[in-house]
């Protein structure tokens, strides 16, 4: 058999590769492919302070620029020279504040005008309350109540007497001109009230009977005092003669301030005033001005006299008393006189 020969292997020999050549078109496909890293934007800090202010007053120039001797046109050379367009690209736009809508009210059957704020008021939110729930049964029951004024505790029986024991210093024996007539009453069967008055006028009298001695009133005039239902009244013509017998000393008081008014709250008196009316009902009158009174002083002992009713006081208390339609609570006699224009006594 032939023996076979086997060739030597060849070694091969590397050959250096040649530098590859980049060709142009796919560099530039490559180029135009890729993205292009984001470059940060740097900003003038003069330009942009500059370009903002697209209208920019004259600038004066500091202390500096005068002292070196540059002019104000030179002060800001680079707004001559910027651009008019470069300008306006870098305007930053200036956002107006939102305006809030006003709501419009609906149109309703009440005359008064809604009030719509205008676009320059500000629309202020009131703060919610919140509403406290109340059980239907308290809610039908109660009522809003009104604050009541407080009322002052009168003084004692025993304190008022030792007020007025110190306040009233002096009086008169017969201040008021009265002996006559309450002698007069004193020899007269008692009259019982047939039916008690609703209102009643004080005489002047009667009023300091019930302020200094209350012992001195009639049986008929206790009665009427001490309903609660009856409505008391003083003119103030009465007080107008009170202040005139203190002033020409018949009825001495201590200074005491508010003496008029401390009567008037202990015993619940209500003021009337003098109206126009009044006046014209005190010309009108017709009554004698004399009325003539008697009594008995003894067995076949009898005192006559005449008293003046068309004094004033007299006159026009009798005058507002009839205007008023009440009648008149006094002692005095002379109020008889004026019984033919309607007027009524209480004694």
């Amino acid at each position: 058999m032939e023996a076979t020969v086997r060739k030597p292997r060849k070694r091969k020999v590397k050959v250096p590769a040649a530098p590859e050549v980049p060709d142009v078109v796919s560099v530039n496909k490559e180029d135009a492919t890729a993205k292009k890293p984001r470059r940060r934007k740097v900003y003038n800090a003069k330009r942009e302070i500059v370009f903002l202010t697209p209208t920019v007053p004259e600038t004066k120039p500091n202390m500096a620029a005068k002292k070196r001797g540059i002019k104000k046109d030179e002060a800001v050379p680079e707004l001559k020279n910027a651009p008019a367009n470069s300008i306006e690209k870098q305007e930053t736009p200036v956002k107006s504040p939102r305006k809030r809508k006003a709501k419009v009210v609906a149109p309703s059957t009440d005359l008064t005008v809604a009030v719509v704020p205008t676009p320059e008021e500000k629309v202020v939110k009131s703060t919610r309350k919140r509403k406290t729930k109340v059980p239907a049964a308290e809610a039908e029951t109660t009522l809003p109540e009104t604050p009541k004024p407080a009322k002052k505790k009168k003084a004692t029986q025993a304190s008022w007497d030792k007020w007025v024991k110190t306040t009233v210093v002096a009086v008169s024996p017969d201040v008021w001109n009265i002996h006559a007539s309450e002698l007069s009453h004193n020899s007269q069967f008692l009259t019982d009230l047939r039916k008690l008055p609703t209102r009643v006028l004080l005489d002047t009298p009667a009023l300091d009977y019930l302020f200094r001695c209350p012992d001195r009133l009639s049986h008929n005039a206790r009665l009427v005092l001490n309903e609660e239902g009856v409505e008391c009244m003083v003119s103030l013509e009465s007080i107008h003669e009170w202040a005139d017998k203190m002033r020409t000393g018949h009825y001495l008081i201590d200074k005491e301030n508010g003496f008029f008014d401390k009567i008037f709250d202990r015993f619940d008196l209500e003021s009337v005033m003098t109206t126009t009316e009044v006046y014209q009902k005190y010309v009108s009158l017709k009554a004698n001005t004399f009325i003539d009174i008697s009594w008995e002083r003894k067995s076949e002992d009898i005192i006559s006299t005449r008293l003046n009713a068309d004094e004033r006081p007299t006159r026009i208390i009798a005058a507002q008393a009839l205007v008023l339609g009440v009648p008149i609570l006094s002692p005095d006699l002379r109020y008889e006189a004026y019984k033919k224009d309607g007027l009524r006594t209480v004694w």
